[in-house]
This record gives structure tokens, C-alpha cells and sequence, in this order.
């Protein structure tokens, strides 16, 4: 028999899980033949899974790990058109990759993980080069022989590897 079936309550919403008991309605297309029956069903509803489009993150700077990236999120869920609320994180999130584009690991966990899965996917992030600013204080002491007692930098990404040239007024190094 055609018809339409509908729940009780039309503002229920079930979470994900098996649930007896659901109070329905079915409406026959014809209901001059047939009645209107109410009945009890039940229902299994099944988690959810994110779709995830045009997942980007913004830019970090050579030296700074990932977790310093914010995500930008173009996505849906199956129902609604919204991500469920939730943490959006990489697999290695101190991870420090060379200045260009990585492609990195990132796993968007549900806040609302009993009726949402976890959906893990990788995303490209764009690492801009350090301009480092840098600083010197040269201190220097003419001892016997008059050679330079020490210079400190300062601005420097921690690792990097750098070469000083310092020339007096003379030009010479």
C-alpha cells in the first residue's frame, strides 16, 4: 500500500544508535480506502560522516610549528551543510617543514563523537620564508695582537646557520 510515513512528534531527531519503540504515522495515498495508522517502529540511525571540501589551512612562517596553523574549513556535513563542532588538528602538529607547500595530515574530531565520525584527510599548507630581523652588538678588546673578542646576534631562527662579514671603515674584512 503507497503512502507516506512520518513521525509522531514531527520535531524528532534521533541520534545515531538504535532506537524501538518510535511512535510513526503512516497516511495511505488513499485514504478512502484505507485508514490513517499509527504505529511503533524501529529506527537505526547511523553515525554521520563529515564530508570535507576545500580544507585549507593559513600560512606559517619557516620555524613555526603546524599547530600554528588556523584552519579554513569549506565543508558539510550530510545533514544541515555545516561541520559539526569539533577540533581540527594535524597528526604532527610540531612538526616545522621547509619553507614551500607540505601536504600534512589533519584529523577533524567531532565534539559530538556518538553520532559524528572522525574523518582524517590531508591538506596542503603554504610555509613563507623567515625574514629574519637581524641585530648585532659587537663588543670588542684590542689583547695582544688585536683580534675580536665577540659578536652576538640576535633575531636569528634558532638553527640557522649564518655567515658575519664585518668590515671596518676601510673596507676591509
Amino acid at each position: 500500500m503507497p503512502g507516506t510515513w512520518s513521525f509522531v512528534d514531527p520535531s524528532t531527531v534521533l541520534g545515531a544508535g538504535t532506537h524501538a519503540n518510535v511512535p510513526v504515522i503512516l497516511t495511505p495515498n488513499d485514504t478512502g480506502s484505507y485508514d490513517v495508522v499509527p504505529v511503533t517502529v524501529t529506527v537505526t540511525v547511523n553515525k554521520a560522516t563529515p564530508i570535507l571540501s576545500q580544507l585549507k589551512r593559513t600560512p606559517v612562517t619557516y620555524g613555526q610549528p603546524l599547530s600554528s596553523s588556523r584552519p579554513i574549513v569549506t565543508a558539510a556535513a550530510p545533514v544541515g551543510g555545516a561541520l559539526p563542532r569539533g577540533t581540527l588538528s594535524f597528526a604532527a602538529p610540531t612538526t616545522t617543514p621547509n619553507a614551500g607547500t607540505a601536504n600534512e595530515t589533519v584529523t577533524s574530531a567531532p565534539a559530538d563523537g556518538a553520532d559524528y565520525n572522525f574523518v582524517t584527510t590531508t591538506v596542503q599548507v603554504h610555509i613563507l620564508k623567515d625574514h629574519p630581523g637581524l641585530s648585532a652588538a659587537i663588543r670588542t678588546k684590542k689583547p695582544a695582537g688585536g683580534k675580536l673578542v665577540s659578536v652576538l646576534l640576535g633575531g636569528m631562527t634558532k638553527g640557522a646557520k649564518e655567515t658575519l662579514i664585518i668590515q671596518n671603515p676601510r673596507g676591509r674584512t
